[in-house]
């Protein structure tokens, strides 16, 4: 990364305006050079035009102008609605690279499946990169660099800084970064950037004391006025500036992707600007371990992070050496967004920005983080992640909800979900809930859910199971048996007698299902038979039955008698066993020999229900010859 803008000089100017006018009675006539104007309109603009004791640069295009002013006009600017910031101008940048040793030669390429790229003839041809930077060398690996220079060129200093020529050595390393031709071969391969076919335009910002913030606007102004799609910006300042921001702003709104160095301060220190604009993506550096780089300035601006320690780069005597630093990250990114632009042409720069993240792998914490912001960038599109949550609700007999959510840090986008039931035909939704209809009741369902990214690629999935209400079996007897059920009550309404086992004892057992007034009728019939019921919550001093919430395991009940019956009045004949409006004959009766006690058991599965045993009192006697008074009937059931 390059070094830093001094604005602390920006701030001991505007308290020294500030003071001066306090106590110095001729404090008009003071002068101030090279002062940055920002207009807002052409009121503003003529306002500046107006009061400027002369103009250096007008940059139309950000709105900005440069010139000479007294504090007396500056400080009736400063009061005009017109004119949105004003800057005196001490602001440069300087350069900062840091030559190192020991690595593998392009380890960083692979570590970013660059050759995946090349293999499918995608080398960045056609994109036009400007390197804002300390200009490029004239070697044979950079040839197909055009050159052009924003800077003057400073009499005090042997060379004419204001040629296009590299006399520092960090715009050339950039420059064979992003997309340097096929050079030096090394042990494992040959030196060749990022995108060797990309059209590169190096754009000479830094003198011999650094870069000039009106040098910088220049810069900008040419990029937008000549349709350059990337700008590579490895330089910074620790402090916001907002002239800066309102040319990379510009920049942005005229479809340039801007990619710029994070900084060289350490972990513990913040993005700097421009990379800390939301319009510029941030980029820190990984050594070949893919770790964090300990002076790898980090925070939650950090877009990605790329390969940046001891990498092997090209020197303006045409020679290899290693350099260190965010400087070198930031042009893998730019090399990577290169390529990702000749295989999305039609993209803007807010999509293909957000394209990148199906090609980034992720690195430290899940999901994007303040070190590697979405991660390290490779050319394989990557997966999106499962859905974090996945949950069925509202489960009802031929329908029920799957609801299911991203986690909130993901890497690679999701742009749809793709629903899966079983038994049923594959959607895709961009919907968090997808309700399904057409089940079948009673039927246990698996669901599976995947999420899709922009590039079509697929989650593995996520599932869930699920069982559909089963209707109650008296309900659909209910529901079938309509008629019959009907034609009962018209006979009760009547006042004519039942049959006990195929009238009555069917609607007394599926009467929590008929409507309000069949109940009423039912109950009263009821009553005109003198009925006992017991179940696990009525009880009766006359009669007893044991089991009648575990039918279902123990598949039997004892029915003890406080009045001893005879025996042998006991007939199974008078025994009515209904299941949900159904007759069932599968129990076996057993009689103690006292008459106080029977026991009705079966070895099938009960099925789920609702049950009733009717015992009808009709011939029933009591071991004294009496007639059993009232029939009894024991309910119980089976879930």
């Amino acid at each position: 990364m390059r070094k830093y803008l001094k604005w602390w000089l920006l701030c001991m100017l505007a308290v020294s305006i500030v003071m001066f006018n306090a106590h110095d009675t001729s404090a008009s006539e003071i002068k101030y050079k090279d002062v940055m104007v920002v207009y807002s309109n052409d009121a503003g603009k003529e306002q500046i035009m107006k009061l400027a004791s002369s103009i250096e640069n007008h940059f139309e295009q950000l709105k900005v102008v440069q010139g000479n002013f007294t504090s007396d006009t500056l400080i009736r600017l400063k009061q005009s609605k017109g004119i949105q910031v004003i800057e005196k101008n001490p602001t440069t940048l300087k350069t900062q690279g840091t030559a190192l040793s020991s690595i593998k030669p392009l380890v960083n390429l692979r570590m970013m499946g660059i050759q995946n790229a090349w293999k499918q003839n995608v080398t960045g041809e056609g994109i036009r990169v400007a390197i804002f930077d300390t200009g490029v060398a004239d070697i044979p690996a950079l040839a197909n660099v055009k050159k052009y220079s924003f800077v003057e060129d400073d009499d005090s200093t042997q060379e004419d800084e204001s040629l296009p020529t590299d006399f520092d050595g960090h715009g050339t390393a950039v420059a064979g970064l992003i997309g340097g031709q096929v050079s030096k071969r090394l042990v494992d391969g040959y030196l060749v950037g990022v995108a060797p076919d990309v059209d590169m335009y190096s754009v000479k910002v830094f003198d011999n004391d650094g870069a000039k913030m009106e040098t910088i606007l220049k810069a900008v102004e040419w990029a937008i006025e000549n349709h350059i799609d990337m700008i590579n910006m490895s330089l910074g300042t620790p402090k916001d500036d907002q002239i800066l921001y309102q040319a990379i702003k510009r920049a942005y709104e005229s479809g340039i992707t801007m990619v710029a160095a994070a900084g060289n301060e350490g972990n513990l220190q913040p993005v700097q600007y421009p990379a800390n604009y939301k319009e510029v993506i941030a980029v820190s550096s990984i050594d070949s371990n893919r770790s964090i780089w300990r002076k790898s300035n980090t925070g939650n601006q950090v877009e990605y992070t790329a390969p940046g320690v001891d990498i092997n780069v090209l020197t303006p005597n045409d020679s290899i050496v290693k350099m260190t630093g965010t400087s070198m990250a930031a042009p893998h990114v730019t090399g990577m967004i290169a390529l990702l632009k000749q295989k999305y042409p039609t993209y803007t720069t807010s999509e293909l920005r957000s394209v990148l993240r199906n090609y980034a792998i992720d690195l430290g914490d899940t999901g994007r983080d303040s070190l590697y912001g979405y991660g390290l960038l490779n050319t394989t599109i990557k997966s999106p992640s499962n859905v974090s949550k996945l949950s069925a609700s509202s489960i009802k007999k031929t329908s029920a909800i799957l609801h299911y959510e991203m986690a909130k840090n993901t890497i690679v986008p999701v742009k749809k979900y793709r629903v899966e039931v079983t038994g049923k035909k594959a959607v895709t939704t961009t919907n968090n809930n997808y309700t399904l209809k057409g089940l079948k009741q009673g039927t246990t369902y698996k669901a599976k859910v995947t999420t899709i990214s922009p590039l079509g690629k697929e989650s593995t999935g996520k599932t869930v199971s699920f069982t559909t209400v089963k209707e109650s079996a008296s309900k659909i007897y209910v529901s079938k048996n309509k008629t019959k059920i009907n034609n009962i009550i018209k006979k009760i309404r009547s006042g004519k007698k039942l049959n006990f086992k195929k009238e009555f004892l069917p609607a007394y057992v599926v009467y929590n299902d008929l409507t309000a007034s069949q109940k009423k009728y039912v109950k009263k019939y009821r009553y005109k038979l003198n009925l006992t019921a017991i179940s696990t919550t009525n009880k009766s001093k006359y009669v007893k039955a044991t089991n009648l919430s575990n039918m279902k395991k123990k598949k039997y009940t004892t029915i003890t008698f406080k009045t001893a019956i005879k025996s042998s009045s006991l007939k199974v004949s008078h025994i009515y066993i209904n299941h949900s409006g159904n007759s069932i004959a599968s129990f076996k009766l057993s009689k103690s020999k006292n008459g106080k006690t029977i026991k009705l058991s079966t070895k099938k599965n009960l099925a789920t229900g609702k049950y009733v045993i009717l015992i009808n009192r009709k011939g029933l006697k009591t071991l004294k010859g009496r007639t059993f008074k009232n029939s009894v009937a024991v309910k119980f059931t089976v879930k």
